[in-house]
């Protein structure tokens, strides 16, 4: 009786399924293949942050693009501008004045120092203009600092410093708050298109210290001007200041 009952035990236990669990070398195979996927995760999802970055940064240099060289446009395009022509002229509306130094005539409508050394960038060099115009109440002039047009004559002057495009106001004799315009200009260079001839085209561009000693001022009819922005990808590889 004990006889038959123990090898019906030992058969049973012949015929019960094996347990197993994974091997230390199965597990470490696991949890390699494991680290592979996440570093490929993580390589991704980088990849998708630096590309948004890079996006969002260029995004914002166009944006600052745009918006500089619609600021220069305005300002720029109010030189000599004066109200009611039928009672005001250039000589009545732009009387002779002097601003920092410089001598201007009557009628004369922007000016400039000679161009300044950049402290930042030694191989290129500053620039400024000084743009004179006299307004009216409601006439649509916007100012710059982004102050409503009077019944005044102003002068704005722009110019570049520590990274940054800067508006003044100069009303009278009375100089305004500098205003910052836009941020990661590192460079302005301004030419300015003389036209000596009688039909008032412009014959070669030049530098205001050309203009200055050759007195030129009263023959300026344009304006181009060169901005130099700082690269917001700078640091990256293959990218430059």
């Amino acid at each position: 009786m004990s006889a038959r009952g123990s090898t019906r035990c030992g058969l049973a236990t012949r015929l019960a399924p094996r347990q197993r669990g994974l091997s230390l070398i199965e597990m470490m195979v696991a949890i390699l293949i494991a680290l592979f996927l996440i570093a490929g995760v993580v390589v991704v999802e980088e990849g998708v942050n630096m590309a948004q970055m890079q996006q969002s940064g260029l995004s914002q240099l166009q944006d600052e693009e745009r918006f500089a060289t619609a600021m220069l446009r305005s300002v720029i395009g109010t030189a000599g501008y004066f109200p009611d022509p039928t009672s005001n002229s250039e000589s009545t509306a732009l009387p002779p004045a002097t601003v920092a130094g410089l001598n201007l005539t009557s009628g004369q409508a922007m000016t400039a120092p000679d161009s300044a050394a950049n402290p930042t960038i030694p191989q290129l060099t500053l620039d400024s203009i000084y743009v004179r115009y006299m307004t009216a109440t409601g006439d649509g002039i916007n100012l710059c600092d982004g102050t409503p047009a009077g019944d005044n004559t102003y002068t704005s002057y722009l110019y570049v410093d520590d990274g940054e495009l800067y508006c003044q106001l100069e009303t009278g004799s009375s100089m305004g708050t500098a205003v910052p315009l836009v941020t990661g200009v590192e460079n302005m260079q301004i030419y300015y298109g003389v036209a000596t001839g009688d039909d008032s085209n412009v014959v070669q561009y030049m530098n205001a210290a050309d203009v200055t000693s050759n007195s030129y001022w009263s023959d300026v009819s344009s304006v181009k001007v060169a901005l130099t922005f700082l690269n917001p990808l700078y640091g990256q590889p293959g990218q430059q200041q």
